[in-house]
């Protein structure tokens, strides 16, 4: 390191203290939105149900401000780039309790699925993300709502939806636009045309610094079929 030997070494120069940024910094403006988010694999037969059904409920609904639709394929820890941020949250995802028929729907909150007992690979780590997020100060929703469906085989590799959950896709499909029509702060129009706030196909951008990987079926050219 090059002195000046005119200038006598007073010490390190302390460094003015850097305010904290905050958690929340750096966020989209999608605060105070609806987020309706679908989990599933789409080549784990039944598990792809909340893909499929956000993809319809997208496909219809048009002229709803401040309602976003998306796809996910991630589970646990990774659904915190997606759930950053948004006011409210409703979740579509599959589960499979033995209590009903395929296509029931349970419907619960956060403290409803600690009672809700059930299997399918995507329903374990909503609540614990959710959780998780709100104890490291990250701008969570306020309401969260989730749509779980009861489905028959969330664990076989298959592109198809199972006939009986199949039959009952368009009752499942009418509650789940119940349910954003609801919570939508502008519910203008309902329509059948491509709803230009639906971004199922876009990967989140990091809000967390957490890094996460595709889960295997991300790709959706061989998603199941949605509604004609």
């Amino acid at each position: 390191m090059l002195s000046n030997p005119g200038v006598q070494n007073a010490g390190p120069v302390e460094q003015p203290a850097q305010p904290e940024r905050p958690v929340s910094e750096g966020l989209s403006d999608s605060a105070g939105r609806l987020l309706l988010l679908g989990l599933g694999n789409d080549i784990l037969t039944d598990d792809a149900i909340g893909l499929v059904v956000v993809r319809e409920v997208s496909r219809r609904l048009t002229g709803l401000e401040g309602v976003e639709a998306k796809e996910c394929v991630e589970m646990g820890l990774a659904l915190l780039d997606f759930i950053v941020g948004w006011r409210e949250l409703i979740v579509v995802d599959a589960v499979r309790t033995g209590q009903a028929p395929p296509g029931h729907v349970h419907e619960v909150d956060c403290l409803g699925l600690k009672t809700l007992r059930g299997a399918a690979p995507h329903f374990f780590g909503v609540g614990e993300a959710l959780a998780l997020g709100k104890e490291l100060g990250l701008s969570m929703p306020n309401e969260v709502k989730i749509l779980a469906v009861e489905v028959s085989d969330p664990f076989t590799m298959g592109t198809e939806l199972t006939t009986a959950l199949r039959a009952a896709l368009p009752s499942i499909v009418a509650r789940v636009m119940n349910a954003v029509l609801e919570h939508a702060p502008k519910a203008l129009s309902v329509g059948s045309s491509t709803s230009s706030r639906s971004s199922s196909k876009t990967e989140p951008e990091s809000r967390t610094g957490i890094a996460t990987k595709p889960m295997p079926g991300s790709d959706r050219s061989n998603s199941p079929a949605s509604l004609p």
